[in-house]
């Protein structure tokens, strides 16, 4: 990992208002569900016994999450890649 994740607080603050500051820094992951989001998903939001964050895709795959239909996280992160990249 390159850098540390922002607190909890800091991230749940963000989930909550779809903050685009945070998009890619870290990801959150619904337990009740099995899916992981960007925090700037427009699904519900979960309860707060039903959710973590991680700070890459591949750690949410490697727990066992699933990426959103919504917000589409792999699709993002390749987009980002594709537009650094060149």
């Amino acid at each position: 990992m390159l850098f540390d994740l922002p607190d909890h607080q800091t991230l749940y603050a963000a989930l909550l208002s779809r903050d685009a500051r945070f998009d890619g820094q870290a990801f959150v992951c619904v337990s009740s569900t099995g899916i992981f989001c960007r925090l700037t998903c427009p699904a519900r939001k979960p309860k707060s016994e039903n959710y973590t964050f991680f700070p890459t895709i591949a750690e949410c795959i490697d727990a066992g999450y699933r990426a959103c239909a919504r917000c589409h996280p792999l699709q993002a992160a390749a987009l980002a890649r594709a537009t650094l990249e060149g």
